[in-house]
């Protein structure tokens, strides 16, 4: 039988800034992940032209507690556009997408590839993340871009940005499935009340009978899933280095539990594990990586 092939996308940015060292994306290898799985991987590292669209670099930015303001709209189009354009190849190329490294904003140029990947085709997406990624830039409280993806690819803002990578048409918000998301501004949760974004909060996480009635109700009506998860969702215990770190969370092992069934479904084109590393010299990496690697593992144990 031909083993199944898997492009795996190194991501070596903190949202659109250039983060140089090792990280997570080089101790997978380190530690034999791709190793453990018999796939036929190749990889790509994702390289875009970050100079031209920034103006400082990433550690003076968090030295003065505020990088997200200085991050563009554009440079998060042209490092996008990248990565659609090398999801979209893999994809035509009979390859599955394994995006590891980054952050939740390089989702929309995976969904964007996805889609001219698959023209016409009805793809859902599972977001796993502590946060809900709902807000808009008139609402945001904190004017992070990267808090705005499952906004963009859902269709309430920044069209812009979403058309340039792809995504013409928005993921239908019925088939896009958002939890534990146990941190929201007031602005989403006002926004769940008057759209279709299927949320699901921590006690439905944490119960299977919940997670696995609304995962086969979304996949029944779907052809592809994009399945996205954010290290924070879990438990701070297990990402003690994460940027926006968040207690009384999701379990390892439930949220492993929750990820097999979502890979069992058969319809999985693309896997994200975001959000792992962050250059802010804080302990706690290789416990992160630990915790992500054994994500890692179960995704691609049942990735059928």
């Amino acid at each position: 039988m031909t083993a199944k092939k898997i492009e795996v996308l190194e991501i070596p940015y903190h949202a659109t800034f250039y983060t140089p060292g090792e990280r997570e994306i080089d101790l997978y290898h380190r530690d034999g992940v791709y190793k453990r799985n018999e796939f036929d991987f190749s990889f790509q590292k994702i390289r875009y032209d970050h100079e031209t669209y920034q103006n400082q670099n990433i550690k003076e930015l968090m030295e003065q507690g505020h990088e997200n303001e200085t991050e563009t709209i554009e440079a998060n189009i042209q490092l996008g556009k990248v990565i659609s354009d090398s999801t979209k190849k893999a994809i035509e190329n009979n390859k599955y997408i394994l995006a590891v490294g980054g952050n939740c904003g390089h989702a929309v140029g995976i969904a964007g590839g996805i889609q001219r990947a698959l023209p016409g085709k009805k793809v859902g997406l599972v977001w796993l993340d502590a946060h809900g990624d709902m807000n808009r830039p008139e609402t945001s409280e904190l004017g992070m871009i990267g808090g705005m993806p499952v906004a963009v690819c859902g269709g309430v803002c920044l069209e812009e940005w979403r058309k340039a990578v792809g995504l013409v048409t928005p993921i239908e918000q019925k088939n896009l499935i958002i939890s534990d998301a146990r941190n929201l501004d007031q602005d989403e949760v006002e926004l769940l009340q008057v759209s279709e974004f299927v949320h699901l909060d921590t006690d439905a996480f944490n119960s299977f009978d919940t997670w696995k009635c609304a995962i086969d109700k979304m996949s029944g009506s779907v052809e592809y899933i994009y399945f996205h998860i954010d290290a924070d969702i879990l438990d701070g215990k297990f990402v003690p280095n994460h940027n926006t770190i968040e207690y009384e969370g999701v379990d390892l092992m439930t949220l492993r539990r929750n990820s097999k069934y979502v890979m069992e479904t058969g319809k999985v084109i693309a896997v994200a594990l975001v959000s792992v590393y962050f250059p802010n010299e804080l302990p706690g990496l290789e416990t992160a990586v630990d915790s992500a690697e054994k994500i890692l593992d179960t995704c691609l144990t049942w990735w059928k």
